[in-house]
């Protein structure tokens, strides 16, 4: 395994070690980062598996939260979700005031 040494002006040193203390591992961070940028370069096609671990992730990372109600439409259904969104965002602008 190679060991990248980087140098980083005060600014980004004292973000890494807020980070740090906060929990975050400064390397896996930097391994995410150079994947997803090389991703991003390549515009390699993810796989299905790939795209549903991405998603298993995000809801580990960011749970729904509990007592929550259920919006009561497919996410999947396109045009379920545009009507969703239109009627809602109409709501927001009657009750501005």
């Amino acid at each position: 395994m190679s060991l990248i040494n980087t140098r980083l002006n005060a600014e980004q040193a004292a973000k890494a070690r807020w980070l740090r203390k906060q929990g975050v591992e400064i390397s896996q961070l930097t391994r995410q980062a150079i994947e997803a940028e090389y991703d991003r370069r390549r515009k390699r096609p993810r796989t299905p598996e790939q795209i549903r671990a991405i998603f298993q992730r995000m809801r580990e990372l960011y749970p729904e939260p509990e007592g929550r109600e259920s919006r009561g439409l497919d996410i999947r259904d396109r045009r379920a979700v545009q009507d969703y969104i239109v009627k809602h965002l109409k709501s927001k602008k009657l009750r501005k005031p």
